[in-house]
């Protein structure tokens, strides 16, 4: 049911989260991100490493990389945020 709240306007981590592609894995106390996290709000990701931030979590520049120059084709597919209009 709509509530009446934009979905900009809510800020809370609990209460909505973006699609940020991300994985587990064994060891690892936070997912992993899979994906360009440049540009997009990080309230958007649904948690926080207060420690190291994000970077460390991130597989997007570690693969990167890795295939520098072997694979043309994107990696990763491309999250994308709009903000909405001020009038």
């Amino acid at each position: 049911m709509d509530q009446g709240i934009a979905f900009s306007q809510v800020t809370h981590l609990e209460e909505v989260q973006g699609y940020i592609p991300q994985t587990k894995a064994e060891g690892c106390f936070y997912p992993l991100i899979a994906c360009d996290i440049e540009g997009i709000d990080e309230d958007l990701i649904g948690w926080k490493d207060k420690h190291v931030g994000y970077a460390p979590h991130s597989l997007f520049h570690d693969v990167q990389t890795i295939t520098e120059g072997r694979i043309r084709r994107p990696v990763f597919s491309i999250v994308q945020q709009w903000n909405p209009s001020v009038s």
